[in-house]
Formats: structure tokens, sequence, C-alpha cells
């Protein structure tokens, strides 16, 4: 029996860390089948994360983009900034995540901002 070929969704996860000028990003690649699951996890672990380093959260708000188009925009700052996340991008076959953050007044924030 051939095994059906999983459909794989990309999605751009912002959690805004208000006041502090900076953003923590998301790039995540997963079933289309366990897209809120994922999405929904990886927000609550994006929270956990800037509270571990120390920050805090004021007023949690989290954009949650699906990339019909974007993907690649995505990819090419991620190459520019975090080269070593590109050799994981085309070998995915259930999940990828990438987390980082950004000043708000890079562009390539800005960059982001515009998918949402």
């Amino acid at each position: 029996m051939a095994s059906k070929k999983k459909r794989l969704v990309h999605l751009l996860i912002t959690l805004d860390l208000f006041p502090a000028p900076i953003r923590m990003h998301s790039y995540v690649i997963c079933s289309e089948k366990n897209e809120r699951q994922i999405m929904e996890g990886v927000g609550n672990r994006m929270m956990e994360e800037v509270e571990k380093q120390g920050g805090s959260i004021q007023l949690p708000i989290i954009l949650s983009t699906k990339l019909d188009t974007g993907a690649d925009v995505v990819q090419s700052i991620l190459d520019e900034y975090y080269p070593e996340a590109r050799k994981h991008f085309d070998n995915v076959k259930d999940f990828h995540l990438t987390m980082w953050m950004m000043g708000t007044d890079v562009p390539a924030d800005k960059k982001l901002m515009e998918l949402h």
C-alpha cells in the first residue's frame, strides 16, 4: 500500500514583547493535520522561553500566519541572520521550528511583520 504524502504548511508566529523594542519570531513547518495544535504549542513555548531568559510579557500579543506565499521571504531572512537553519528546510518530514528574536528597528523584522 502506497503511503500518503503529508501536506506540510509553513507558519510565521510572532510574539510582540511590548514595551521592549523586540519581537520573537518562529518559523514552523508542520503537517497541515496538526497545524492548530502546533501553532498553540509554539506560542506557549515562545512565552516560556522569554520568561526563562528573564523577560516579562506585559501584554501578550501573538500573531500567527499561514504562509501560502512568503515562506521564501522568511527563509531568506533566516539565511542572512541564522544560516545554520537552512540545512533543515529541505529535509522536513513532519516538523521544523526555528525561533529567534529581532529588534523592531531591524529592516528584516519589518519584512516579517508585513507577512502577517
